[in-house]
């Protein structure tokens, strides 16, 4: 045999035959349907994925459109080769373009839309200020414990100074044991009716009142900071009625949605920092909604909403919080009940069975059970069949007083078999479309208006006043607690 031959059959560079170069084509379509399925799997077991595929037909028909063009890459390669090998070389040409094109989402797409999605890409929420945020710990006299959280960009390890404001004898010094950049401190046994301050280091100490007898707290939901549709004035305005000491607030909850989207780190920080100026003295108590938790929402939502996780006193999205007489059951509720599973439901009825029948029992969570809303696009917003199978024979049986709850974005009283449910939103989203569909429990019902509610409880009765930006009187309603 020549050496030419030898050395061209035996060298170590074999030039590629073009139908390799034509298979490559193939495997690459293949490749490209093989991402966007391991990326689906992956959807489908994130936390709110699966909520929002069953109410919202855009996303299915989205994820269908996704798997149709992933596959369809795959026999239009195969075309291609069939087509050149036949002489049909233009045409097989236009083909490989066509498949090139059907393959990109999943071979660009799907990677860039993990990363983000899975917070890999994520920068570090930076500095976020103190504030105070109302904790599952109950304190010896009857308060709940308070948690003074914040984030900083380095890691770095704080000292706090706390105790009661008048004389300031009994100070109280807490050291973190180690420099992180996600801080918690607690502070304990809080006397009701009392001034307190605390000061972070050399800084400037700040001062907070706790809850006494009449209680009154702030209820508002889905206020989606990080949005660029969201009214920062509105939502600036109603913190600054919430701050003011002479409104006197003890507690501010938000059910759900405070961000945009969770599972972005810019919106918790947007989020913490335009609240900080009210929590820094109104202590913050959050429930989780389908807009915070979603995909790696649930680890931030944990991290930045939730300071019993990072006490290590409570991993999960609900809990119980005890004021005196009135108990707060903060539940997970996001699209619909996907979330509420069978542990919660027994958790729930524990607890609120466990609760004297003369106290109040206050329900806080964003899904609704009943509502006027609309019906759009294959998505129903009022009357949940789904929510109410699961949680109104509880709520009835154990005696539960009050429900708020967001998710529309509307305010609304209604009352079914003793329990009010009041939906009290929106806290800066956008308000919601004027109803198409007005549930039979509706008492009262306003939409295109932002808003909170204003509650304040004495031993038998609850005031409840819906108040606009501004402070302004929008509805008042009182609720009678009925007797055991």
């Amino acid at each position: 045999m020549p050496l030419h031959c030898k050395f061209s059959c035996y060298g170590r560079h074999i030039p590629k035959t073009p139908h390799m170069k034509k298979t490559a084509f193939i495997w690459l379509a293949a490749f490209s349907a093989f991402l966007v399925g391991i990326f689906l799997i992956w959807v489908l077991f994130q936390p709110g994925a699966m909520g929002m595929l069953r109410v919202n037909t855009a996303v299915r028909l989205a994820c269908l459109a996704i798997v149709i063009i992933a596959v369809l890459a795959v026999p239009v390669a195969w075309l291609s080769t069939l087509l050149q090998s036949h002489g049909r070389v233009y045409l097989g040409r236009v083909a490989i373009v066509l498949a090139i094109i059907l393959a990109l989402p999943g071979l660009l797409g799907i990677p860039t839309v993990f990363a983000v999605l899975s917070g890999l890409t994520q920068p570090n929420i930076g500095d976020t200020p103190p504030q105070l945020f109302v904790t599952a710990s109950t304190g010896a006299h009857g308060l709940p414990d308070l948690a003074l959280a914040f984030n900083t960009t380095k890691v770095a390890a704080y000292t706090l100074t706390w105790g009661k404001t008048a004389g300031q004898t009994e100070e109280t010094i807490l050291t973190e044991a180690a420099a992180v950049r996600t801080h918690a401190f607690i502070l304990t046994d809080l006397e009701p009716n009392t001034d307190y301050y605390y000061r972070l280091g050399d800084g400037s100490p700040c001062t907070f009142r706790t809850a006494g007898d009449p209680l009154r707290f702030a209820v508002g939901a889905d206020a989606h900071y990080g949005a660029a549709t969201r009214s920062e004035s509105a939502s600036t305005e109603m913190l600054l009625q919430i701050a003011d000491p002479q409104n006197a607030f003890s507690y501010f909850f938000l059910v759900g949605d405070t961000t945009h989207w969770g599972f972005s780190k810019s919106h918790w920080s947007v989020a913490l920092r335009e609240l900080a100026g009210t929590t820094a003295t109104i202590p913050l108590g959050l429930a989780p909604g389908n807009h915070d938790t979603i995909f790696s929402g649930y680890d931030n939502y944990l991290r930045y909403a939730h300071p019993d996780s990072l006490l290590g006193d409570n991993s999960k999205l609900w809990t119980r919080i005890d004021v005196g007489r009135v108990h707060f059951f903060v539940i997970d509720l996001g699209w619909s009940a996907e979330a509420f599973t069978e542990e919660q439901a027994a958790w729930l009825e524990s607890e609120l069975t466990a609760v004297p029948a003369e106290d109040w029992k206050i329900i806080l969570g964003h899904g609704f059970s009943y509502a006027s809303g609309t019906y759009n696009a294959g998505r129903y917003r009022y009357d949940n069949p789904e929510t109410i199978a699961c949680l109104v024979p509880l709520f009835e049986r154990c005696g539960v007083n009050l429900v708020f709850s967001g998710h529309n974005h509307q305010m609304e009283i209604l009352e079914k078999s003793g329990v009010t449910y009041v939906i009290s939103s929106p806290f800066g989203g956008i308000p919601s479309s004027p109803r198409t569909y007005q549930s039979p429990y509706s008492l009262w019902y306003e939409s295109g208006q932002y808003g909170f509610a204003d509650v304040t409880i004495t031993e038998d009765e609850a005031e409840i006043v819906f108040r606009a930006p501004g402070g302004s009187e929008v509805y008042r309603h009182f609720l009678a607690k009925s007797q055991p």
